[in-house]
């Protein structure tokens, strides 16, 4: 059982837009994913002392920035918009003796959740949802342990996860446009093992 902090970091991909309402009134806007942090916790099931399979939930909110521009009249909005992750996968333990450090590396399936944001800005109201979905990716972890009870190994725990990541992002009336996230989780924690 592993409990943890993360620190995620997606692509940074700008969603850029541009129209004239009227013949006199020009629309930019550019909206875009930035840095977020994240509580998780996984858990993951010995089949051997090799493999294992393990499965973990994220909960994490993701700084994004809006800008209109109206002829050159421009501000900037930002929100915090939530990602929830779930994530199943093998896990391959390089280092596997009881009671000392544990490596492991694995692939893993993940499921994005996002829930979207409405930005102000200039006085009016703009919305960006994103779709749901899934994606693949590579995670590699380590458990050093600090204290040995009767029942098991209390450890530190640390992790790097790769998400290979896209999305839809709705533009209102102008349609839609998929992005990469490619998420990079850098995570930080305590780790139980029984």
């Amino acid at each position: 059982v592993r409990g943890f902090v993360a620190f995620v970091d997606p692509k940074d991909e700008r969603v850029m837009t541009s129209r004239q309402r009227t013949p006199t009134l020009a629309e930019r806007t550019a909206w875009g994913l930035e840095k977020g942090w994240g509580i998780g916790a996984s858990v993951e099931r010995r089949f051997t002392e090799v493999v294992g399979l393990e499965g973990g939930l994220l909960l994490s909110r993701i700084q994004s920035s809006f800008k209109l521009d109206l002829n050159g009249a421009w501000e900037m909005s930002n929100k915090k918009v939530g990602l929830t992750l779930l994530t199943l996968g093998p896990n391959f333990h390089l280092l596997h003796d009881p009671g000392k450090v544990d490596l492991c590396l694995g692939p893993f399936l993940g499921y994005a959740i996002w829930s979207g944001k409405s930005y102000g800005a200039l006085g009016e109201s703009h919305k960006r949802d994103l779709d749901d979905g899934l994606g693949f990716g590579l995670q590699l972890g380590i458990d050093a342990p600090i204290h040995r009870t009767e029942t098991g190994i209390w450890s530190v725990h640390g992790g790097v996860r790769y998400l290979d990541l896209s999305t839809d992002v709705d533009l209102e009336t102008l349609g839609s446009k998929k992005i990469d996230v490619n998420p990079l989780i850098l995570s930080a924690g305590l780790s139980y093992s029984f």
